[in-house]
């Protein structure tokens, strides 16, 4: 009888088949006790010289691992059977962490310290886990700043079915301050994020207030492309309006005189005589005051140019007409 080792198709693998005198072959699993397949990263196993070999995979996708194990009965097929995850494997379905709590560690964190603080490491130890589990949830830092813009979006609400439009857009207007003024360090963000992306590709979560806001306008009596115009006028407004007002601030509060509160003592006034003529009127900056100001004139103008009235529905116009 002779001895030879041989190829097990489809496997990679090598084991041992006996000739006996009669030119019969026989193949024998016994040296192969025990096969466990198991993705790339589990521990190493001890794999017998002369009957186990594994391949190297060509495919990163489908990088498997075959051990051998002398010790272990096989199974009816001569294959052993698949190991178990271990016990302090995190997986998809065991793990905890969610993608809405790894955004929440996100917003936290930039609240607390900005978004410059905000790294996979940091969210990581905020949540307790090795930061490469995050990347099961978020595909990297872009994603994550994208997914907090996406959920403070989320928490706005508009009634598509409101008659009054412009109380409605109102209304908007007051909770995206409100939420700009709890998240301050979320504003340029939201103000920039997604960067030079496709309206399509963009998250459901930012979408969702401009398919409310066309639904409304649209519904009103504006043409679609009106309603366009509506949108971009308004939230190009708010926009401006949350920056300017987080960036008020008082250098010296307990003074009495404005132009020593606002620092104004600092310029020259032959070089900025309005500047310091108005401190009163910078001291006296009321946010809620300006921003409704502001949407008086907006949402009115908008009105008169469309040829339509604050709050009452008209026919629907034609597309560029004026």
């Amino acid at each position: 009888m002779s001895e030879r080792p041989t190829q097990v198709p489809g496997l990679g693998l090598w084991c041992r088949t006996r000739t006996r005198g009669d030119g019969q072959s026989t193949r024998s699993a016994a040296p192969l006790d025990r096969l466990i397949v198991e993705a790339v990263g589990r521990a190493n196993a001890t794999v017998h010289p002369y009957y186990c070999h594994r391949r190297r995979p060509t495919l990163k996708s489908t990088m498997l691992r075959v051990r051998c194990s002398m010790t272990q009965a096989t199974g009816p097929s001569g294959f052993g059977q698949a190991d178990q995850p271990d016990s302090n494997d995190e997986d998809e379905e065991s793990s905890p962490i969610t993608r809405a709590a790894v955004l929440a560690s996100a917003l936290a964190i930039i609240d607390s310290d900005g978004v410059e603080a905000l790294s996979m490491r940091r969210l990581g130890e905020a949540i307790g886990r090795d930061p490469m589990v995050l990347y099961r949830h978020v595909s990297n830092k872009a994603a994550v700043l994208d997914g907090v813009v996406e959920m403070v979006f989320e928490q706005l609400s508009l009634d598509t079915t409101r008659p009054d439009w412009a109380t409605a857009l109102r209304d908007l207007a007051h909770e995206f301050r409100d939420l700009a003024c709890e998240h301050p360090n979320v504003v340029p963000l939201l103000v920039t994020r997604p960067l030079a992306t496709p309206l399509g590709m963009r998250p459901q979560g930012m979408l969702r207030q401009l398919e409310d806001i066309l639904a409304l306008l649209t519904a009103a009596g504006f043409s679609g492309v009106d309603a366009v115009l509506v949108y971009r006028a308004l939230f190009g407004f708010l926009y401006g309006h949350v920056l300017t007002e987080l960036q008020e601030a008082v250098e010296r509060p307990e003074e009495t005189d404005d132009v020593l509160r606002l620092g104004l003592h600092r310029l020259r006034i032959s070089e900025f005589p309005h500047l310091r003529e108005l401190a009163p009127t910078w001291a006296a900056y009321d946010g809620l005051a300006e921003l409704d100001r502001g949407l008086d004139i907006l949402l009115s103008g908008l009105a008169a140019q469309l040829g339509l009235t604050d709050g009452a529905s008209a026919q629907a116009r034609t597309p560029g007409s004026t």
